[in-house]
């Protein structure tokens, strides 16, 4: 079995048409169910950063004559970049930082 990100099961809710106004207020007017219409276009935006997993999912999986997913984020890491913001949470937090990842600068 393979992973999924959680982008992926995210985005399939949207365009089934099964986000819950609890988790995603925005989409829903009001009502804590299903929305009733079915998107064809979807913009999902990732705040911290998307994968190019991620990416390569959602463009494969939902990108063709039916329906569009457009992703979006306020980067594209890979596991450097990803390590990389963890580290500086923690040095954010000034908490110590196990050192168990080395990062190229």
């Amino acid at each position: 079995m393979q992973h999924k990100p959680y982008a992926s099961s995210v985005v399939d809710s949207a365009i089934k048409g099964k986000l819950l106004a609890a988790d995603f207020p925005s989409t829903v007017k009001g009502q804590d169910a299903p929305t009733s219409t079915k998107p064809t276009n979807v913009i999902a935006f990732i705040i911290g950063g998307a994968t190019f997993e991620e990416a390569a999912d959602l463009s494969t999986t939902y990108n063709s004559e039916k329906d569009c997913v457009i992703l979006g984020g306020t980067s594209i890491h890979n596991s450097k970049s990803f390590i990389a913001d963890i580290m500086s949470i923690q040095t954010l937090r000034a908490q110590p930082v196990n050192n168990v990842f080395e990062i190229e600068k």
